[in-house]
């Protein structure tokens, strides 16, 4: 897969002698689909097309890869993401790499280095 990260993995699995349907659907993430035995029919639409498909929910907004999101789903990114989830762990990240810059510092015996490391773990709280 290279350097694609997975997000979520499932597993489906069905036997029907009459075929069986999952039904018109969208997925919020791409897909990697293997068919064991068997044959699978897709039929694709382009995500501009949703406006004119009935859906379940209003349509906030359709992002230019396809992520469609709903009204009062929040403020989701293209990957999918909350975006102020997204941010508030941004902030963490960082925070987490001054206290671990600060602490390297004060082992190092850096002068003024104990201040930076309690400004860093405030910032951490």
């Amino acid at each position: 897969l290279g350097r694609l990260v997975p997000q979520q993995c499932n597993l489906w699995m069905g036997c029907a002698s009459s075929g069986s349907s999952s039904g018109l659907h969208h997925d919020f993430h791409d897909n990697l689909y293997v068919l064991l035995r068997g044959r699978k029919r897709f039929r694709l639409w382009d995500p501009s097309h949703a406006a004119h498909m009935h859906v379940r929910g209003r349509i906030k907004c359709v992002h230019a890869n396809g992520r469609i999101v709903y009204e009062g789903q929040g403020d989701v990114r293209a990957d999918g993401a909350d975006a102020g989830e997204a941010d508030a762990w941004a902030v963490r990240s960082a925070a987490e790499k001054r206290v671990a810059a600060a602490e390297a510092a004060v082992d190092a015996g850096k002068p003024g280095a104990a201040a930076q490391l309690e400004e860093a773990e405030a910032a951490l709280e």
